[in-house]
Protein backbone atom coordinates (compact mmCIF):
# COMPACT_ATOMS: atom_id res chain seq x y z
CA UNK A 1 0.00 0.00 0.00
CA UNK A 2 3.14 2.27 1.11
CA UNK A 3 4.43 1.51 -2.57
CA UNK A 4 1.11 1.96 -4.51
CA UNK A 5 0.86 6.11 -2.31
CA UNK A 6 4.43 6.65 -3.35
CA UNK A 7 4.31 5.69 -6.94
CA UNK A 8 1.40 8.14 -7.03
CA UNK A 9 3.03 10.94 -5.64
CA UNK A 10 6.06 10.50 -7.33
CA UNK A 11 3.79 10.04 -10.84
CA UNK A 12 1.85 13.52 -9.54
CA UNK A 13 5.41 15.03 -9.11
CA UNK A 14 6.42 14.31 -12.58
CA UNK A 15 3.41 15.24 -14.10
CA UNK A 16 3.44 19.08 -12.24
CA UNK A 17 6.83 19.27 -13.05
CA UNK A 18 6.50 18.42 -17.11
CA UNK A 19 3.61 20.58 -17.00
CA UNK A 20 5.99 23.36 -15.30
CA UNK A 21 8.17 22.62 -17.88
CA UNK A 22 5.87 23.25 -21.32
CA UNK A 23 4.55 26.34 -19.36
CA UNK A 24 7.86 27.72 -19.11
CA UNK A 25 8.92 26.96 -22.74
CA UNK A 26 5.21 28.25 -24.31
CA UNK A 27 6.03 32.17 -23.90
CA UNK A 28 9.32 31.22 -25.96
CA UNK A 29 6.92 30.08 -29.06
CA UNK A 30 4.44 32.55 -28.52
CA UNK A 31 4.68 36.05 -31.24
CA UNK A 32 5.74 38.69 -29.82
CA UNK A 33 3.15 41.92 -30.39
CA UNK A 34 5.98 43.43 -33.25
CA UNK A 35 6.02 40.00 -35.11
CA UNK A 36 2.32 39.52 -35.25
CA UNK A 37 2.46 43.19 -36.25
CA UNK A 38 4.96 42.65 -38.91
CA UNK A 39 3.05 39.72 -39.77
CA UNK A 40 -0.22 41.90 -40.23
CA UNK A 41 1.76 44.99 -42.48
CA UNK A 42 2.44 41.71 -44.44
CA UNK A 43 -1.05 40.10 -44.73
CA UNK A 44 -2.24 43.65 -45.62
CA UNK A 45 0.29 44.10 -48.37
CA UNK A 46 -0.94 40.89 -49.71
CA UNK A 47 -4.56 42.54 -49.39
CA UNK A 48 -5.27 39.20 -46.79
CA UNK A 49 -8.03 41.49 -44.52
CA UNK A 50 -9.16 38.37 -43.08
CA UNK A 51 -5.56 37.46 -41.72
CA UNK A 52 -4.10 41.02 -41.04
CA UNK A 53 -7.69 42.05 -38.79
CA UNK A 54 -6.61 38.62 -36.61
CA UNK A 55 -3.06 39.70 -36.58
CA UNK A 56 -3.70 42.76 -35.24
CA UNK A 57 -5.86 41.85 -32.71
CA UNK A 58 -3.56 39.65 -31.20
CA UNK A 59 -0.69 41.58 -31.02
CA UNK A 60 -3.63 44.45 -29.25
CA UNK A 61 -3.72 40.79 -27.02
CA UNK A 62 0.01 40.38 -26.23
CA UNK A 63 0.59 43.98 -25.73
CA UNK A 64 -2.11 45.46 -24.44
CA UNK A 65 -0.54 48.66 -23.58
CA UNK A 66 1.35 49.07 -27.04
CA UNK A 67 -1.47 51.19 -28.97
CA UNK A 68 -0.15 50.97 -32.20
CA UNK A 69 -1.62 46.84 -33.07
CA UNK A 70 -4.56 49.50 -32.10
CA UNK A 71 -4.54 51.93 -33.89
CA UNK A 72 -3.56 50.17 -37.04
CA UNK A 73 -6.41 48.32 -36.39
CA UNK A 74 -8.89 50.75 -35.82
CA UNK A 75 -7.60 52.22 -38.97
CA UNK A 76 -8.48 48.91 -41.17
CA UNK A 77 -11.64 48.98 -39.64
CA UNK A 78 -12.52 51.97 -41.03
CA UNK A 79 -10.63 50.95 -44.42
CA UNK A 80 -13.46 48.26 -44.25
CA UNK A 81 -16.65 50.82 -43.57
CA UNK A 82 -16.74 48.92 -40.02
CA UNK A 83 -16.97 51.52 -38.12
CA UNK A 84 -18.93 51.04 -35.48
CA UNK A 85 -15.32 48.65 -34.63
CA UNK A 86 -13.23 51.17 -35.45
CA UNK A 87 -14.66 53.94 -32.63
CA UNK A 88 -14.60 50.71 -30.01
CA UNK A 89 -11.35 50.03 -30.72
CA UNK A 90 -10.61 54.03 -30.77
CA UNK A 91 -11.99 54.09 -27.14
CA UNK A 92 -9.83 51.42 -26.29
CA UNK A 93 -7.07 53.51 -26.99
CA UNK A 94 -8.18 56.46 -25.73
CA UNK A 95 -8.18 54.10 -22.08
CA UNK A 96 -4.80 54.20 -21.99
CA UNK A 97 -4.22 57.93 -23.87
CA UNK A 98 -6.56 59.90 -23.54
CA UNK A 99 -4.60 63.04 -25.02
CA UNK A 100 -3.94 61.68 -28.25
CA UNK A 101 -5.06 63.95 -30.88
CA UNK A 102 -4.76 61.26 -33.60
CA UNK A 103 -7.17 58.99 -32.11
CA UNK A 104 -9.66 61.59 -31.72
CA UNK A 105 -8.95 62.47 -35.58
CA UNK A 106 -9.85 59.23 -36.61
CA UNK A 107 -12.80 58.52 -34.37
CA UNK A 108 -13.82 62.01 -36.07
CA UNK A 109 -13.39 60.66 -39.83
CA UNK A 110 -15.72 57.41 -38.81
CA UNK A 111 -18.25 59.52 -37.39
CA UNK A 112 -18.14 61.29 -40.02
CA UNK A 113 -18.71 58.43 -42.97
CA UNK A 114 -21.51 57.33 -40.25
CA UNK A 115 -23.07 60.60 -40.91
CA UNK A 116 -22.53 62.20 -38.24
CA UNK A 117 -20.44 65.49 -38.69
CA UNK A 118 -21.90 67.17 -35.13
CA UNK A 119 -20.02 64.22 -33.48
CA UNK A 120 -17.18 64.53 -35.63
CA UNK A 121 -16.97 67.98 -35.51
CA UNK A 122 -16.90 68.01 -31.56
CA UNK A 123 -13.77 65.80 -32.03
CA UNK A 124 -11.59 67.42 -34.21
CA UNK A 125 -12.22 70.56 -31.91
CA UNK A 126 -10.84 68.13 -28.93
CA UNK A 127 -7.60 67.08 -31.29
CA UNK A 128 -6.97 70.88 -32.21
CA UNK A 129 -6.93 71.75 -28.74
CA UNK A 130 -4.51 68.75 -28.18
CA UNK A 131 -2.75 69.62 -31.13
CA UNK A 132 -2.19 72.95 -29.35
CA UNK A 133 -1.21 71.69 -26.31
CA UNK A 134 1.50 69.69 -27.24
CA UNK A 135 2.62 72.51 -29.73
CA UNK A 136 2.44 70.14 -32.99
CA UNK A 137 1.45 73.27 -35.13
CA UNK A 138 1.26 70.84 -38.30
CA UNK A 139 -1.35 69.17 -36.84
CA UNK A 140 -3.47 71.42 -35.57
CA UNK A 141 -2.99 73.06 -39.09
CA UNK A 142 -4.78 69.72 -40.32
CA UNK A 143 -7.51 69.23 -37.87
CA UNK A 144 -8.05 73.01 -38.39
CA UNK A 145 -8.67 71.82 -42.18
CA UNK A 146 -11.06 68.59 -41.48
CA UNK A 147 -13.08 71.00 -39.52
CA UNK A 148 -13.73 73.65 -42.19
CA UNK A 149 -14.39 70.71 -44.36
CA UNK A 150 -16.85 69.46 -41.76
CA UNK A 151 -18.82 73.07 -40.96
CA UNK A 152 -20.97 73.87 -43.29
CA UNK A 153 -20.09 77.47 -44.76
CA UNK A 154 -22.74 79.99 -43.37
CA UNK A 155 -24.39 82.12 -46.53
Amino acid sequence: MKIKALCLILGAIFLVGCTAEKQASAPALQETSEQLFQKAMTFLAQNKIPEAVQSLEQAAEVSPEEINSYFALAQLYMRLKSYDNAIIICQKILQRDQKNPHVYLLMAGCYDLKGEPEKASELVKISMALFQEQNNMEGFKNAVEILKKLTPEEK
